[in-house]
């Protein structure tokens, strides 16, 4: 059991790592600053992450609360950021040609399923797939003893909610840039 709960600790880390270092890439080649919270936030995850192994719930307690403050404060500054980088790649992109995995790594997929489908059905087709992955990833957590399966269902439908919202008006707002 122990065992998986290490394991579950590496991936965190590899995976709030890679967004560390994936978040200063993209401020650097972009020379936009509002992407260094990316990186922010997942070195402080990171430092979250060291807390509850160590034991020091109530500093990370503290930490999660000043994530959580950032986060909505900045959240303005880094709609405006996707909205233009998702505008710029609405120019760029041939919104008829054919859907390809790679395109979901930026915004010229759910562009092009815009295209298709229309902008609801696209956020619609985002909130599930968002909230499988977010589901299965507390469910997980769940088997382990971190959460419950109902705080991991209510709280992936809020996740996905929450993200999604923030999706549709960043594409929304890069449709009307586009005009």
């Amino acid at each position: 059991m122990m065992d998986r709960i290490y394991w579950l600790l590496i991936l965190g880390l590899l995976w709030f790592g890679f967004l560390t270092i994936f978040y200063v890439i993209k401020a650097r080649q972009k020379k936009e600053r509002s992407y260094y919270l990316g990186s922010l936030l997942g070195s402080s995850m990171i430092l979250l992450i060291f807390l509850v192994f160590l034991g020091q719930k109530f500093l990370a307690l503290i930490l999660m609360a000043v994530m959580t403050v950032l986060s909505v404060v900045t959240l303005s500054v880094s709609i405006k950021t996707q909205t233009s980088e998702a505008a710029d790649q609405l120019k760029e992109t041939d919104v008829t040609a054919a859907l390809r995995l790679r395109d979901f790594v930026t915004y010229k997929g759910l562009l092009k399923l815009v295209h298709r489908c229309g902008v609801i059905k696209t956020i619609c087709i985002y909130f599930v797939l968002t909230f499988v992955g977010v589901a299965c990833t507390l469910y997980i957590l769940s088997m382990y003893g971190i959460g419950t399966i109902e705080s991991a269902i209510g709280n992936a439908i809020l996740a996905s909610l929450l993200i999604s919202i923030t999706i549709y008006r960043i594409i929304s707002k890069a449709l009307e840039k586009a005009k």
